[in-house]
């Protein structure tokens, strides 16, 4: 198989598609994979950094931008289009994978037109303005929630799930126990706000630990908290009696979800998929300035399913989360519910399904 997949910015958009192409690669060791992004994303050190081909294209958002950028941004939509089309023409693919981000819109509209098999993910659960736009003329769309084949057109729809990670769910307790000097009769929290931390669920821990004292015999947290806020959610922990290991970044996330009791954490989608595939309990924190409100939406989704709690942003505090995460100590009961409720969610199969999917539909168009 040739495969172009198209997209990055975040790690949300890039990581599905570095598991796609894995599983391709395994499938058939002489596919090839050609990855389309843009020279601002993070597409350009981590695709690399993972072996595989990258090509950039002129593209950016227009929404939420000044007169200004928007005037830009149109400018280049012509110019995006042309090098996606340069690119299409010389590799050739037999399929086209739209993952989000930026240069997914202007590579996948192309192949449409080209009239080559194409497909797009949709992580979340309402989908961002360039997917509704794609999914009218794409072959396939994959979708991670049952719920959001209400915004597209249901034979075109496959429910897949979010690649994650085939790792994630193979990690061990009594590793993470080694690695960070917890104990295994105390009650695990686990915080992350992304590779980059969360300054507001930061600052709202650092002021609930006193809260915590009490339950200094009870609770152990991990805490990973970006390289921005490292220092002073350190200090904040060296001023407490809470058992802690505290990190700008937590590479082996695999241990860190074995060891954890209770994960607190913002709602983005491959966070959510992680959360469940490995069945945890979670207090969600959206965050507040995702575009169209995904990720308060993402969370709603866990949180009707009974597998999460969610605080909003503008409510949490230190006061509000210490509430939270001692009312959930004190009931592990409610804890062993989330996390039977949390697994239903899991689709830990999503990479392959989505493959599948793609052979079906080369073999549909006459590809392959």
């Amino acid at each position: 198989m040739k495969a172009i997949i198209a997209g990055g910015g975040t790690g949300g958009h890039i990581y599905p598609g570095i598991a796609i192409a894995n599983e391709i690669k395994e499938r058939e060791t002489a596919s090839e994979i050609l990855f389309v992004g843009t020279a601002y994303g993070l597409e350009t050190k981590i695709i690399p950094a993972h072996g595989l081909r990258l090509k950039l294209i002129r593209a950016s958002g227009i929404k939420g931008k000044s007169i200004t950028d928007l005037i830009k941004s149109v400018l280049v939509i012509p110019l995006g289009f042309l090098q996606a089309m340069q690119i299409i023409f010389s590799f050739r693919p037999d399929i086209v994978i739209g993952v989000g981000g930026y240069a997914s819109g202007p590579t996948v509209l192309c192949a449409a037109l080209l009239l080559l098999p194409t497909m797009v993910l949709e992580q979340n659960f309402y989908p961002g303005m360039t997917n509704r736009i794609l999914a009218k003329v794409v072959k396939g769309v994959a979708i991670n929630f049952e719920s959001s084949k209400q915004f597209f057109n249901k034979k075109k729809v496959v429910v897949t799930g979010n690649p994650v990670r085939k790792d994630i769910t193979k990690g061990s307790k009594e590793e993470a126990l080694k690695l960070w000097g917890l104990r295994d009769d105390q009650f695990t929290l686990f915080i992350f706000g992304g590779s980059q931390g969360a300054r507001k669920i930061n600052q709202s821990v650092v002021q609930a630990l006193p809260h915590f004292e009490k339950y200094s015999d009870l609770l152990q947290i991990m805490h990973q908290t970006g390289k921005a806020d490292f220092e002073f959610v350190k200090e904040g922990y060296s001023r407490s009696k809470i058992r802690s290991y505290v990190a700008p970044y937590i590479n082996e996330m695999n241990h860190a979800y074995a060891v954890s009791d209770l994960v607190l954490c913002r709602a983005g989608a491959i966070t959510l998929s992680e959360i469940s595939a490995c069945g945890k309990a979670s207090i969600l924190v959206p965050f507040p300035y995702a575009a169209n409100n995904h990720q308060e939406l993402n969370a709603r989704v866990l949180v009707e399913g009974g597998a999460a709690l969610m605080i909003l942003d503008r409510e949490l505090s230190g006061e509000t989360l210490a509430g939270a995460v001692t009312g959930l100590i004190m009931e592990r009961n409610k804890i062993e519910e989330m996390e039977k409720k949390s697994i239903k969610f899991s689709r830990i199969d999503a990479t392959s399904r989505i493959v599948d999917e793609c052979e079906k539909l080369i073999k549909a168009e006459g590809f392959s």
